[in-house]
């Protein structure tokens, strides 16, 4: 299991609506692991998101893969068409500063999908 915090604020007005995103991939693969969080109006409020990848959620690269990890967030706002409605959300830590650390862990390839000496594939863990 593993986690991922993101602690932030959020002041929305009635009617208003905001959407926090993570997603977690190799570069290069479609698969990903994402995950989505919606605040509804009236909020005003600090918030933690624990993103949590349980085993079966890992993104697994390809065998001898090389391609770097990345990590989105993506933070919308919508005030659904009332022009006097106000939103912010934001993500920070309290010290005002946003940090990630990585684990790696391997598994053996399936030796039908590898030619000649065996080859490891990685899992992102984030936490």
């Amino acid at each position: 299991m593993v986690d991922v915090n993101y602690r932030g604020y959020a002041a929305l007005d009635e009617g208003v609506t905001a959407l926090q995103q993570s997603r977690y991939f190799f570069a290069g693969y479609p698969k990903e692991a994402r995950f989505k969080r919606d605040f509804q109006g009236p909020y005003n409020d600090d918030y933690l998101i624990s993103d949590r990848l349980g085993v079966r959620r890992f993104v697994w690269s390809s065998c001898g893969a090389k391609e770097p990890v990345v990590v989105t967030t993506e933070l919308r706002l919508s005030n659904n068409g009332n022009v006097n409605a106000r939103g912010l959300i934001t993500t920070d830590t309290i010290d005002g500063k946003l940090t990630q650390q990585y684990g790696i862990q391997f598994r053996k390839c399936d030796e039908t999908l590898t030619t000649g000496s065996s080859t490891n594939t990685a899992s992102v863990n984030y936490y």
